[in-house]
């Protein structure tokens, strides 16, 4: 279970760090904390349909319900806009 929380973490960490607010201790301090997550689910595939037929695609996913979606999508973007 560590290690799930870990990657959740490193996702939320290479956002700030793409946007770039990772150099700049002045920005990340003024930020609110990141949205929590408790109903993230980490897994080493992903299933889905195209065409009637069932397509998987290796790798570790993390699957959000919507509405924690949506709360980590804005909060990215107000972390994105702090870095103008």
């Amino acid at each position: 279970m560590n290690v799930k929380l870990e990657i959740v973490w490193m996702l939320c960490a290479l956002i700030l760090a793409l946007s770039g607010c990772a150099s700049s201790a002045a920005l990340t301090n003024a930020l609110p904390p990141p949205p929590t997550t408790p109903g993230a689910i980490v897994t080493d595939e992903w299933h889905y349909t195209l065409h009637g037929g069932l397509i998987t695609v290796k790798g570790q996913w993390v699957h959000l319900p919507a509405a924690e979606a949506g709360e980590l999508l804005l909060w990215i973007e107000h972390a994105e806009g702090a870095c103008l």
